[in-house]
């Protein structure tokens, strides 16, 4: 666990107690910045991905969970690829709109928009999925139980989580 975090149990729910420095702009940045070079968001280790398309149970540096456990997790990942993928679609149709304007290529807008409509969440895909980690350790800091118990304590707390 980091240290500025500690566990309670009440009621049978675990509770967190968070410094507010926890929540700052500066953790959040150096999390998605890890993320968008496809590291681990909590200890910057590589390795997170098996294939393009599946990211591996664990982080091979930390044992941090990739999955952290909730049935929707899923969700935020893909909420955030569709947009970010489209969001990389309009922007490049809007420069070549723009560049190439009053002779504007209607045909390679039109074609093309559709294939890179349907290409670029693909190539997004494991960008947004640990981005979405980061996002989600940086409103839900790991706890003990968000890591692999045969990773190393030693590497655990060396990266800030042990």
């Amino acid at each position: 666990m980091e240290a500025y975090e500690t566990e309670e149990v009440r009621s049978g729910v675990e509770m967190n107690r968070r410094d507010p420095a926890e929540l700052s702009p500066t953790r959040l940045a150096r999390l998605c910045g890890r993320a968008l070079k496809l590291r681990c968001p909590q200890c910057g280790g590589r390795g997170l991905l098996k294939t393009w398309l599946r990211l591996r149970e664990h982080c091979p540096t930390c044992g941090l969970k990739l999955d952290r456990g909730e049935t929707d997790h899923f969700i935020g990942g893909y909420t955030v690829n569709f947009i970010g993928a489209e969001l990389i679609v309009t922007a490049f149709l809007t420069v070549v709109v723009l560049l190439s304007w009053p002779e504007v290529p209607w045909d390679f807008i039109t074609y093309g928009g559709a294939v890179l409509a349907i290409v670029m969440p693909v190539v997004t895909y494991p960008f947004s999925r640990v981005l979405w980690l980061a996002i989600d350790l940086a409103f839900q800091p790991p706890v003990s139980r968000d890591f692999d118990p045969t990773s190393s304590v030693e590497a655990r707390a060396v990266h800030g989580a042990g």
